[in-house]
């Protein structure tokens, strides 16, 4: 934004999100803590834990403790419940062949009885996926150049 150093930390040091001028970049900002505190605030906080940190950041996830198989068990009702919901918010993949997909259900399942964590199951095993996916691409591009590169 074509701030100097000693600006931002200024900026940083006053602690008024409501004034900065780092937090109007976003309209579409996701932000996890709506109700708690304001956007512009959020945002701010975000920001400094940057600044602060040089960039070393960790951002928690609140998984919860998977101990045991029992953690992706789902009873019959919970179950029911997912196939209540999907079949009346997504009629098009329900009538396509998703109430027989016993194994996305109980995903989605498993997502739904973890939910009190913002557990997403079913967005964390698409995120695995495509980084395996990317992984292997990798894998193969190298190898493709290594052995074409072999005389």
């Amino acid at each position: 934004n074509g701030m100097e150093d000693e600006a931002i930390l200024e900026e940083i040091d006053n602690n008024v999100a409501e004034e900065s001028t780092f937090v109007d970049f976003d309209d579409n900002f996701p932000r996890s803590r709506i109700g708690e505190v304001s956007k512009k605030q959020e945002i701010f906080e975000l920001i400094k834990k940057i600044v602060v940190n040089h960039g070393d950041c960790a951002f928690d996830v609140d998984i919860p403790k998977i101990n045991n198989a029992d953690f992706f068990d789902v009873s019959e009702q919970e179950m029911q419940e997912v196939k209540d919901i999907y079949s009346k918010q997504c009629p098009a993949l329900w009538a396509a062949g998703m109430e027989n997909d016993v194994a996305f259900l109980n995903i989605l399942a498993v997502g739904r009885k973890h939910k009190t964590h913002d557990f997403r199951y079913l967005e964390f095993i698409i995120n695995d996926y495509f980084r395996s996916r990317v992984a292997n691409m990798k894998k193969k591009s190298n190898k493709d150049a290594t052995e074409n590169n072999v005389k």
